[in-house]
């Protein structure tokens, strides 16, 4: 995609409509611009909503994210629905982090890849010099904060560019499922984010999805890895395990559910994870 005019792609919605404008007008937390990035006239803030300025140390530290790939929206507005409508029920009891939309120019273009047609979630942590991933490599490395978890919005559906990686729609496992990074299985909660969803929720339950070893819904990793782009350790998640946490999880809902219904499944297991956290330090 080299040498492609930026301004010659197709604007599907608004960043700054649907992302800039609400996060500025809420109370509560700080809207921070780590950077921006600019293809053809289009310019992008990156942004992230801190609630810091309570900070407690012996509070758990969570980091909530959406939109690496632009073509799964969901995400990013079930992000933006939990800010506005529920994240002050979990403030006061922790530390929050929240980048509502990793990459704004595949956001406005409906494109998985950024306008100059790179995939984010195969660059992180390999010294990339794409300004999406340098610069929130960078922020977090500012930050040098401790995740107690860490919850990555995506979405699961067939696209002409999952082709390059030799997937077909074929492939496209049906329902929804999550992929948990969490070597002490005692500590896992995938299993409780999907029994957390009511019975008109379709759950993947194929054996294996995209070489990976599923067990209803709960992709386990290390020992479910089967897939050699994610064994290469160059996704999001993947990134934030080796740095900054020690539990990762990436929530996947199907792009084939009306947009309504992707939204709640990804507030529903944004909700339950954090309440099993704050359970956790009760006990």
């Amino acid at each position: 995609m080299s040498g492609i005019d930026a301004d010659s792609i197709p604007i599907r919605r608004s960043y700054e409509r649907d992302v800039v404008q609400p996060l500025k007008k809420w109370n509560g937390g700080l809207v921070t611009e780590f950077n921006n990035v600019t293809y053809g006239s289009h310019v992008y803030p990156l942004l992230a909503m801190e609630y810091l300025n309570v900070f407690v140390p012996k509070n758990s530290t969570v980091l909530i994210s959406g939109g690496v790939h632009g073509d799964e929206p969901a995400g990013v507005y079930a992000v933006l629905d939990f800010l506005r409508e529920e994240a002050d029920q979990y403030t006061d009891r922790m530390n929050m982090i929240v980048l509502p939309c990793i990459n704004p120019s595949g956001f406005e273009a409906n494109k998985r890849k950024t306008m100059n047609g790179k995939d984010l979630n195969r660059l992180f942590g390999t010294g990339s010099d794409q300004p999406e991933i340098r610069s929130a490599e960078e922020y977090l490395a500012r930050l040098q904060m401790r995740f107690r978890i860490t919850l990555d919005c995506h979405e699961d559906g067939p696209t002409d560019e999952m082709a390059e990686e030799g997937v077909t729609g074929a492939d496209v496992p049906p329902g929804c499922y999550v992929y948990e990074n969490m070597v002490d299985t005692k500590r896992r909660i995938g299993r409780a984010l999907i029994h957390a969803l009511p019975p008109s929720v379709e759950v993947c339950t194929a054996p294996i999805v995209y070489g990976d070893t599923n067990d209803q819904g709960v992709i386990a990793y290390p020992e479910a890895n089967g897939n050699p782009f994610y064994a290469k350790g160059t996704s999001f998640d993947a990134y934030l395990l080796d740095h900054w946490t020690d539990h990762s999880l990436t929530m996947e809902t199907s792009m084939l559910w009306s947009m309504e219904k992707r939204i709640e499944v990804h507030r529903t297991w944004i909700r339950t994870a954090l309440d099993l956290i704050l359970r956790e330090r009760v006990q």
